[in-house]
Parts: C-alpha cells; sequence; structure tokens
C-alpha cells in the first residue's frame, strides 16, 4: 500500500512459511509461519513480525524479529530476533540472536541464524 507521503513510500503485510533444515546446538526446529510487516523507503525496507515455529516433537515456540534490508537483493540481509515463549517442553524458553541471509531472484532464501537461548536451568546456543 502506498503511503502518499513521499514517492517510494510503501507499507506491505506478508505472511508465509519456512522450512528448517539444520541446527547445531540440537534446536529440533521444523517448519515455522510468519507474518510480517515491511515498510519501504525508497531502496531501504524496515520489518518486524513474528513467527510461530513447530518443533519436531508438535511443540511451539514464539519468536518476534525485526531487521532491515536493501530492495537490491544482491545485498545481504540481517535482522535480530527474541523467543517470546512456548508449549509443552519449551514453555518457560527465552533467547534472542542475530540472522542474516540473501534472497534469490525467484523469491526464495537463504538464512542463517545464531544466538542463545535457555529453557529453565538448562539452556544451548
Amino acid at each position: 500500500m502506498a503511503v502518499g507521503d513521499a514517492p517510494n513510500h510503501n507499507y506491505t503485510i506478508i505472511q508465509g512459511s519456512c522450512k528448517s533444515t539444520a541446527s547445531d546446538a540440537g534446536f529440533p526446529e521444523d517448519e515455522s509461519d510468519f507474518t510480517e510487516f515491511q515498510e519501504m523507503l525508497n531502496a531501504s525496507v524496515s520489518v518486524h513480525g513474528r513467527m510461530n515455529v513447530t518443533m519436531t516433537n508438535g511443540d511451539k515456540v514464539y519468536y518476534s524479529y525485526e531487521g532491515s534490508f536493501s530492495t537490491d537483493i544482491t545485498k545481504p540481509f540481517s535482522q535480530r530476533w527474541n523467543l517470546e515463549s512456548g508449549t509443552g517442553r519449551y514453555k518457560s524458553i527465552k533467547g534472542n540472536g542475530t540472522c542474516s541471509g540473501i534472497v534469490h531472484a525467484d523469491g526464495t532464501g537463504d538464512m542463517e541464524c545464531i544466538g542463545t537461548f535457555s529453557i529453565g536451568k538448562s539452556s544451548g546456543n
């Protein structure tokens, strides 16, 4: 949607899904759904959103995130994330970190995330 206050100033809300492929910390994410708000002004895009992750055992983990990227998809993007809560084994989860990645010409992308988390008295990264 065009904001109307300046050329090339738009708001967008998107939803999608992702499939996790690996975790070095034994954090068994399987697939996730996200809802994201984007604000584009000229060649810069800022985002914030929520990601609802289904773990391999069926429990859920809920993230919030924010970041920025260029409309030039040849440039990498970055974002910060926070683990907000979860269900089952992950009910008391908390954590934070960063992600970086690239977007491909077909609209798909690759992202690598790092950070720390704690679940009650145990933790990992």
